[in-house]
């Protein structure tokens, strides 16, 4: 008979602490990154009501992930990379990403950074070290690989994180 294991919760829905995490974070950069947390669940919310009203071609939902994506890119210094996956928009807030540039990408308006020239949902941030993300599951792999290979090749510090490895 297999064992189930106990829920870790660090979290309640309120944002109080349930779990001592030995200050690794203090109280504000969780309150911060709670925030970012809701700000996901907001937007995904939003958008996935505009692609069912055919106001968005595509959208790809993250809700029940925001921590996963949060967490990881917390975690990250600022010259690292990010090559996410569509479902990664609390990352791409982490990073920096403007809920206007988010959003404007998503539209393919004319504020949109690549000009309308991507799929919806397939955002980034050359600024932030965000490359736009694509549709098949993994291509981001060799990819994020070849950055670190870059990195190293050149003598540089940086880290390229795939947020797929989270599985």
């Amino acid at each position: 008979m297999l064992e189930t294991e106990e829920l870790l919760q660090y979290l309640t829905p309120e944002g109080e602490l349930t779990y001592d995490i030995g200050g690794l974070l203090d109280d504000k950069r969780v309150l911060d990154l709670y925030k970012i947390m809701v700000k996901t669940r907001v937007i995904d919310q939003k958008m996935l009501s505009y692609q069912r009203q055919g106001r968005i071609g595509f959208y790809a939902p993250c809700t029940g992930q925001e921590a996963a994506f949060v967490g990881a890119a917390a975690v990250l210094r600022e010259q690292d990379w990010v090559f996410p996956a569509y479902r990664d928009l609390g990352a791409a807030l982490v990073r920096g990403i403007s809920v206007e540039s988010i959003i404007d990408q998503l539209l393919g308006n004319s504020a949109d950074l690549s000009k309308g020239r991507q799929i919806p949902s397939h955002f980034g941030s050359r600024s932030k070290n965000y490359v736009i993300g694509s549709s098949p599951i993994a291509t981001e792999i060799p990819q994020a690989v070849g950055a670190a290979m870059a990195a190293k090749n050149i003598g540089g510090r940086c880290c390229s994180y795939d947020f797929l490895r989270r599985l």
